[in-house]
């Protein structure tokens, strides 16, 4: 059975994402995943060849390209085992997962000084894959301009209330709350203070400063 995938504006790490659960599903001999930019056609490719694709096809129209393999039980395996894919994470398990004892730390509503769409399209991406992580960090710290990504921007809230969902400690710095007036429009994780993300920075295994 032949299995398509319309992964057209959807920016990395989706469409890998996709292919890994379409994969890792079974029930197909075939598995044909289109997408429009290049950056997700090349990540589609090296995770077909991950999974032991030898030469996936690629037609590509304008920037819309169409990559097409066969898939053997073999492949499905390795999609659906626990060794971690290029350019994608790991798909979201039970209730049983752990989490990696790590604490993101958030003080922007973007990543990077460059273009400001581009860094926020990747954060958006950042924390997406951190929804599909099976160890997602212990502890999310959002300060300053980074509050925003909690009780600003609706697509990234509903991204947070999933990492929240899966036992994720999410800490929003109420002073920064009330500076950029947005206690109210709090949409996920909780209010909370210097004290407490102090004791947060301190106790976790690795502080990671993403943004």
């Amino acid at each position: 059975m032949k299995k398509s995938i319309d992964a057209k504006g959807l920016a990395c790490p989706q469409p890998v994402i996709l292919s890994r659960k379409t994969m890792a599903a079974g029930d197909l001999s075939e598995i044909e995943i289109t997408v429009d930019n290049d950056a997700a056609r090349e990540n589609v490719v090296r995770f077909l060849k991950f999974t032991g694709a030898t030469d996936p096809r690629v037609v590509s129209a304008g920037s819309v390209h169409t990559i097409t393999t066969g898939v053997t039980a073999a492949m499905v395996a390795k999609a659906g085992g626990g060794e971690p894919a290029p350019a994608c994470e790991e798909e979201p398990q039970t209730a049983t997962q752990q989490l990696s004892g790590k604490t993101l730390f958030f003080s922007a509503d973007q990543i990077g000084r460059g273009d400001e769409t581009l860094g926020k399209l990747l954060v958006k991406g950042l924390l997406y894959t951190v929804s599909e992580l099976s160890r997602p960090p212990k502890t999310l710290v959002f300060m300053n301009a980074g509050v925003r990504l909690a009780a600003e921007r609706v697509e990234t809230i509903e991204l947070l209330k999933t990492i929240e969902a899966k036992g994720v400690e999410i800490l929003v710095c109420g002073t920064c709350l009330d500076y950029y007036h947005l206690k109210e429009s709090l949409g996920a994780g909780h209010v909370s203070n210097l004290y407490e993300i102090t004791e947060r920075f301190l106790s976790s295994a690795d502080v990671v400063t993403v943004a």
